[in-house]
């Protein structure tokens, strides 16, 4: 595969060629644009008024104990590739009917299920899917 083309480095007034967003001289402006971009993102999505409640509860220690026995109850493993006979460790304890459905539900043991990364994404990607509709 051929290297990238050189370009101009992002930096103000810094005129060197580099084959990244910034030349050696600045690349530690990487970081600087990455924690930018995060605080723009906590700004605008993570910390808004309507997600204040969900972000309190997820720090509550009633979560944080019926999290730890929805793990136990499910082995540490991923409950819908278990269901395809494949054993992944669990990284989300996941609420099948989403808060934003029905909040009644959030620490109902029935309604939580430990799901990797993958499974989640693909659940939550339906979901949103499905709100937009």
């Amino acid at each position: 595969m051929p290297p990238k083309p050189l370009r101009s480095c992002k930096a103000p007034a810094c005129g060197k060629l580099t084959r990244e967003k910034y030349c050696e001289d600045h690349e530690h402006l990487t970081e600087k644009d990455k924690r930018d971009k995060w605080i723009q993102y906590d700004k605008t999505k993570r910390y808004t008024e309507e997600n204040k409640s969900y972000n309190a509860f997820y720090k509550s220690p009633q979560w944080i104990g019926m999290r730890e026995a929805v793990k136990r109850r499910d082995k540490g493993l991923c409950v819908k590739c278990q269901m395809q006979k494949r054993l992944v460790p669990m990284a989300i304890v996941d609420h099948i009917r989403p808060l934003k459905d029905d909040w009644s539900l959030r620490l109902n043991p029935e309604n939580l299920q430990s799901l990797c990364h993958a499974c989640h994404n693909i659940k939550t990607a339906r979901e949103n899917a499905d709100r937009k509709r």
